[in-house]
């Protein structure tokens, strides 16, 4: 048996080289022929003997990278800053190399492509040294970039934001601008596409709600006023100047009810209320955790008084003697007005948490062991 150690290759023809990197990158096997003079060191009774200019020949079969199908995973997403039609974004990729020739290519920039609408939604680069035989974990720099027509990168936000995964294709490899690979790189890997998929958003936004309730029906027509706790999860600031997300609530029999939208301003408060977003935006500075929002309001015009009856029910249990601030599970769904460096969007969240009521009508024990309850909840004042 005959081994050589690993040595650098003095390439002749960067065409035939390319050809061989390219057929590397997408099949399963790739056969090879060596041929040529080696000077190896032969072992025998008085010692060690180098041999000079020996000429060898023979054929060999390794292992391909057979396109990393199956072998990329594609971790969280980070957002870094925004320009008037892009969003600059990263993440962590692991790519499983099956072969065993080692891959270090430099930098190689990608379309980036939502399989499921074949648009293309933005470019990736990786610096692609990938390790034989293994994984390797490289950092992916991403740019989304505006769609014409929009709504068709909006989409592939909205997947994203909506915490759900989604597939994804990077087409058009080519080396990174600036890249000394370009001679070898661009050859091989003319035509070369990976697939992938790409996780939802995996952190909160919104991680918890205190409503205030009244013991007067009427104000809780118009407003149920509450305050979020927020987390930002990425590097970048991110305002919000608008929302229209509407809150649902689960009944012990498993309906859905609706108990308002968040938030707006509406025809009683004047358009320059505190509800206005435009004017008072929340702001999310980077890697904020569990921050708390100014005071806003769920409206609820238009709630019928079935629908209030079921959301005392929620929280009083049929009962209001016995009400009680414990937390509830809600839903929202709906649209915000986001604002990321020069970059403005309207898009679809969705987010699941838990929210507290205070000032619930709690039943009053006096020292004679008399209820008293609060007379002013009275449903059929409507």
């Amino acid at each position: 048996m005959i081994s050589f150690e690993p040595t650098k290759m003095n390439v002749l023809d960067w065409g035939k080289m390319s050809d061989f990197l390219g057929q590397a990158l997408r099949q399963t096997t790739v056969n090879a022929k060596l041929s040529g003079f080696a000077s190896p060191k032969a072992g025998v009774s008085f010692g060690n003997i180098t041999l000079k200019d020996i000429p060898f020949h023979g054929e060999i079969g390794m292992s391909g990278m057979n396109g990393f199908k199956g072998g990329i995973e594609v971790g969280s997403i980070d957002i870094h800053g925004g320009t008037t039609n892009s969003l600059s974004m990263s993440s962590l990729a692991t790519i499983t190399n099956p072969s065993i020739v080692a891959a270090d290519l430099g930098a190689v920039q990608f379309d980036m492509v939502a399989t499921a609408t074949n648009v293309t939604v933005g470019s990736a680069v990786m610096m692609f040294g990938l390790k034989a035989n293994g994984k390797t974990t490289l950092t992916a720099n991403v740019t989304y970039r505006t769609t014409s027509p929009a709504s068709l990168g909006l989409a592939f936000l909205n997947t994203y934001l909506c915490q759900k995964d989604q597939s994804v294709t990077f087409r058009n490899a080519q080396a990174a601008p600036g890249s000394p690979n370009a001679k070898l790189l661009n050859p091989a890997v003319a035509g070369f596409e990976m697939a992938s998929v790409l996780p939802g958003r995996q952190n909160k936004l919104m991680t918890f709600g205190t409503m205030q309730w009244s013991n007067l029906i009427f104000p809780l027509l118009q407003n149920i006023p509450v305050v979020l706790n927020v987390s930002n999860p990425y590097s970048s600031k991110i305002q919000i100047t608008g929302a229209r997300e509407i809150i649902y609530y689960t009944d012990d029999d498993h309906n859905t009810g609706m108990m308002g939208t968040y938030t707006y301003c509406g025809i009683l408060d004047g358009a320059n209320c505190n509800d206005n977003l435009q004017l008072y935006p929340i702001v999310l500075m980077p890697n904020m955790d569990n921050a708390i929002t100014p005071q806003h309001n769920v409206k609820t015009a238009g709630i019928s008084k079935v629908e209030i009856e079921a959301l005392l029910k929620v929280v009083c249990g049929g009962n209001i003697l016995h009400c009680k601030p414990a937390p509830m599970p809600i839903h929202i769904n709906g649209t915000m007005d986001i604002q990321v460096g020069d970059f403005k969007a309207q898009v679809v969240v969705t987010e699941h948490f838990d929210v507290a009521f205070t000032g619930l009508p709690l039943g009053l024990r006096r020292a004679d062991n008399v209820v008293d309850i609060h007379p002013e909840i009275d449903l059929d004042l409507l």
